[in-house]
């Protein structure tokens, strides 16, 4: 499965739109989608916003996935261990100290999910390719 990482950031308010970018290009390279559906650019936006907003990220890359039959988008902070506090938490939980977020993720992709990542955090989420293009028999995914 090809994987991309992009470049470390810091997380401010620009990573969100830099994220979604990135995550487009790497699905124009290695699927020649022109256009994403609008569940990717939202669940790398709330991804990332998670990060950065809950996990306290100083700085992050973005790590695509990308094969026929999936699509793994991972946030990655190389240096925090976010994953301990929150992945033991109910979604239920979770929500109750914020907005919708993670609730839409949930709803949106086939998987996601909290998990260490080295010595940091992964915030990752899966989607079926036929959730990546507006009209999939039109692309190459």
């Amino acid at each position: 499965m090809p994987v991309e990482r992009s470049q470390i950031q810091p997380c401010d308010t620009r990573f969100p739109q830099a994220a979604r970018e990135f995550v487009r290009a790497v699905l124009h390279r290695h699927r020649g989608v022109r256009e994403v559906a609008p569940a990717v650019d939202l669940l790398v936006s709330e991804l990332v916003t998670y990060a950065i907003v809950r996990g306290e990220f100083d700085h992050a890359y973005i790590e695509v996935a990308v094969d026929p039959d999936l699509l793994r988008v991972e946030v990655v902070d190389p240096a925090s261990l976010f994953a301990e506090v929150v992945s033991d938490l109910p979604l239920s939980h979770t929500l109750r100290s914020g907005g919708i977020g993670l609730l839409l993720v949930d709803q949106t992709c086939r998987r996601w999910g909290i998990e260490r990542s080295g010595d940091g955090t992964a915030l990752w989420f899966e989607l079926d390719p036929a959730q990546v293009a507006p009209e999939l028999e039109e692309t190459a995914l």
